[in-house]
């Protein structure tokens, strides 16, 4: 069993989850957990691992070992135009578990899903969820950090990476392939690489000119197949993680 908890370490050593908390509840009412069971404790902040074992009923925890994270000096950011449904969700999963950094959700023309103001927090709370879930599931010792995005938060938050793939599936005279565009990263040791994907209408070619006009993007082809949104940031991750041995 594992959770994600703002650790509470007591003079003791012990680790406390308060009762009113709702890993509290999940601990004793949900997975019904008995005293002498080991529990995983990863605190948020730190990123560090405890493994714990449950004392009693009232949420005390007797750390047994702690292992900490070590940090990979390669950060990726997805900005994903927002895809339909159980899609997104999947999204949401399989880039949690190939070890995305953080997810932007940004405000393409094509989205077919728009995010009223009122909506947003509540949209927020439920994508988290999904990812607190996949990162237990995944065993990370981290839960990627998402945004909901406007128009401008976006294009100041793309200047600030190092490098921005940008996948687009019609070839332009500037377009290059993975291949390369790996090259690119290990040659000038990039560590904060952004990749903008667009959700199931694909990127506009006005907006297209517009992340061209970034001096940190380079248009790329994952090659002649045209991927689905949800599945074309898993493919993306993969070689990453293969080629980058993160």
């Amino acid at each position: 069993m594992r959770i994600f908890e703002n650790v509470n370490i007591l003079e003791n050593g012990d680790i406390l989850i308060e009762k009113k908390t709702a890993n509290f509840h999940h601990i004793y009412n949900v997975l019904r957990a008995k005293i002498g069971e080991v529990l995983e404790v990863v605190d948020i902040q730190s990123k560090t691992l405890y493994i714990t074992e449950i004392k009693d009923g009232n949420g005390n925890l007797k750390v047994k070992d702690i292992i900490r994270k070590e940090e990979d000096n390669i950060k990726i950011t997805m900005y994903q135009g927002a895809i339909k449904g159980e899609r997104f969700e999947y999204f949401l999963e399989k880039t949690t578990e190939l070890g995305v950094d953080k997810i932007c959700i940004i405000p393409l023309k094509r989205n077919v899903v728009k995010f009223k103001e009122n909506e947003k927090n509540k949209k927020e709370e439920r994508f988290k969820k999904i990812l607190e879930s996949s990162s237990k599931q995944s065993r990370r010792l981290d839960i990627p950090k998402l945004d909901i995005l406007n128009n401008r938060e976006m294009m100041n938050s793309l200047e600030k990476e190092d490098i921005v793939i940008v996948l687009y599936e019609q070839i332009l005279n500037e377009t290059i392939d993975m291949k390369t565009m790996v090259k690119t990263i290990v040659d000038n040791n990039y560590n904060n690489i952004g990749v903008i994907i667009g959700a199931e209408g694909g990127i506009d070619n006005l907006e297209i000119e517009e992340f061209k006009k970034l001096k940190n993007t380079k248009i790329v082809t994952l090659g002649n197949r045209i991927l689905r949104a949800e599945t074309a940031g898993v493919v993306l991750l993969s070689i990453l993680n293969y080629e980058l041995r993160r």
